[in-house]
């Protein structure tokens, strides 16, 4: 399974057998700017830290609808591999 627009409670969601996340849905939220994004001003603090604490619980970053920065600021801190599910593009 796997959900659009990041929760907090990625503990609950690993209980659900949720697969992998996407940080944003083409609106910013308060861990990412998105594809939609007027500044495109990537993870904040706390997008760091759900970024690793998935890492941690083996749920993979689904980068769609995120902005280049994004994109970017992910791939520089995760430790595990990344997807962007809709170009079926992973890095």
């Amino acid at each position: 399974m796997s959900l659009e627009g990041a929760d907090t409670d990625l503990y609950l969601l690993k209980e659900l057998h949720v697969l992998s996340i996407g940080l944003t849905w083409n609106y910013d939220n308060k861990f990412a700017s998105s594809c939609m994004s007027k500044k495109d001003y990537g993870l904040t603090s706390e997008g760091e830290k759900l970024v690793r604490l998935a890492n941690e619980l083996g749920i993979i970053i689904d980068v769609a609808h995120a902005g280049k920065q994004t994109i970017l600021d992910v791939a520089s801190i995760t430790k595990k591999p990344i997807i962007d599910s809709h170009t079926n593009f992973t890095g």
